[in-house]
């Protein structure tokens, strides 16, 4: 029966050392953490891109887009219709910089108009971008001339229109009818003149970003 007796205490004694093993062994293959990404799967992390931004005015701000916000209620907000960027600067030209190439950036500043928004290239190497800015003022009253423009070339075209109606009809005197027509043939010149105005101050106030003749980013 001894034997029998011993054989069993060894087996209880064996049973109670394996329920704790196995714990042990489980914490200790844990403890080494999860698996690293490998490169190239999502999480890993991308090389920044240096960049050096020259312009020509000494407030063109290198700005990165930190999140698009879209009023509650809109139709399509998923597709950002209507959506408000939050902006922040990066650094002042003419400047050197280390960016993330995962997020969206522009070039802007006070009193200036804001670029077109572009993406970095994914490769790692440095990029200088040269940015020609614009005035916001001159665009505005660009915008403002080649409306007051457009709108005197309808009323002088009118005037002009009508004339050869008023004559036929025998409507007003001939005085009258002359300085209508003269009237709108002026308004119309010079109306012509500020639409050129104003068109040339808006196109010549945009903010154009240039990269260096080597490389490109994406608008």
């Amino acid at each position: 029966m001894r034997p029998l007796s011993s054989f069993g205490s060894f087996f209880v004694t064996w049973s109670f050392l394996s329920a704790l093993g196995g714990p042990a062994f489980a914490d200790g293959a844990s403890a080494g953490g999860p698996p690293q990404p490998l490169e190239g799967e999502d999480g890993a992390r991308e090389a920044k891109v240096s960049l050096f931004l020259r312009a020509d005015d000494p407030h063109a701000t290198l700005e990165r887009r930190a999140k698009v916000e879209t009023y509650a209620g809109l139709p399509l907000k998923d597709a950002t219709i209507a959506g408000v960027a939050t902006w922040t600067p990066e650094c002042t030209a003419p400047c050197r910089v280390q960016l993330d190439p995962k997020y969206t950036y522009r070039i802007a500043g006070a009193g200036l108009v804001p670029s077109d928004s572009f993406t970095l290239p994914r490769d790692g190497n440095p990029l200088v971008v040269d940015a020609r800015m614009g005035s916001a003022y001159g665009r505005l009253g660009g915008l403002a001339l080649s409306g007051a423009g457009a709108a005197g070339v309808i009323l002088g075209g009118t005037a002009v229109a009508v004339s050869p109606i008023l004559a036929h009809d025998d409507i007003g005197t001939p005085t009258v009818r002359s300085g209508v027509l003269i009237s709108g043939i002026a308004l119309t010149a010079l109306s012509a003149f500020v639409l050129g105005a104003g068109i040339w101050l808006w196109t010549h106030n945009d903010t154009r970003v240039t990269p260096d003749p080597m490389r490109g980013i994406a608008f």
